[in-house]
């Protein structure tokens, strides 16, 4: 008997046909390593170039209220703070005679501190301290961190090798100033620390 033309139509069906040749393991990681390589200069090029810009950003958003039209450069009393609290790696932790605030306001409120310019025509000192922007006055806008106390963003500086025991002493003899430059809004930065 011979076999029908039908009995061979298995050959042709998909569901007994051979598999397609399969891609060997690894060739995908072996091709991503390869553009990679094959790239690897320009992706360390856009590597350099993302990083510098986030560098960029933040020196930037620091820096804005030091090149804000109309910033004023001011000297502030820093006061002594817990010495095992004060040097934080290569930051210093400042505290200052504005900081201090009514006890009545609340952790997480906004904050406005007037400066006050002293006799002597240099440093400045706290004057009112209102929850609304003083009309008129140069002030500080900070948030109120722990009962009594309000922080402006002033609180932390870089330190330079070998200056940290100086400043500590100045601090420690109330000899220690902080010069920052205070935008309109109140917003302030932290230039420098200057020792009198």
């Amino acid at each position: 008997m011979r076999p029908s033309d039908h009995d061979h139509d298995h050959d042709h069906d998909p569901e007994f046909a051979p598999p397609p040749d399969a891609t060997p393991p690894g060739a995908a990681a072996d091709r991503a390593i390869g553009w990679v390589g094959a790239h690897a200069r320009v992706l360390l090029a856009l590597a350099v170039v993302f990083q510098v810009c986030v560098l960029l950003a933040m020196v930037g958003m620091a820096a804005r209220p030091l090149v804000a039209a109309g910033s004023r450069n001011v000297l502030l009393h820093v006061y002594p703070v817990d010495p095992r609290d004060m040097f934080r790696g290569d930051y210093v932790t400042l505290a200052y005679d504005v900081s201090r605030v009514p006890s009545s306001l609340m952790p997480g409120q906004t904050v406005y501190v007037e400066l006050v310019l002293e006799p002597n025509g240099r440093h400045y000192r706290q004057g009112r301290v209102e929850t609304s922007p003083i009309a008129g006055a140069l002030y500080l806008r900070g948030t109120v961190v722990r009962p009594a106390f309000a922080e402006f963003g002033l609180e932390k500086f870089f330190v330079p090798e070998g200056q940290g025991h100086d400043y500590e002493a100045a601090v420690r003899a109330r000899r220690l100033w902080a010069e920052a430059a205070v935008a309109p809004d109140g917003q302030a930065g932290l230039r420098r620390l200057v020792v009198e």
